[in-house]
């Protein structure tokens, strides 16, 4: 088992592709892309602590969960 902290994914957000400078067309590719790396590093006995803005919504939060790896820790960021 391996300890992750890790921060501000904004899954869901499409503004986090030009304001954090994304390399992405467009939300779907880019929580397709971040979900993919992370399942490549984390495996389903991890724990991963999110030290906030892990989605932008609630519904894509619920989603995104749902297909990472890992025990995830949210720690809520910005309101």
């Amino acid at each position: 088992m391996k300890i992750f902290a890790t921060g501000n994914q904004q899954f869901g957000r499409k503004g986090a592709i030009n304001k954090f400078n994304r390399p992405f067309e467009d939300v779907v590719s880019m929580n397709d892309a971040m979900i993919h790396a992370w399942n490549s590093v984390v495996s389903i006995d991890d724990h991963v602590y999110v030290l906030g803005n892990f989605a932008w919504d609630p519904i894509t939060a619920d989603e995104t969960v749902l297909q990472l790896n890992g025990t995830i820790h949210l720690i809520k960021g910005e309101y």
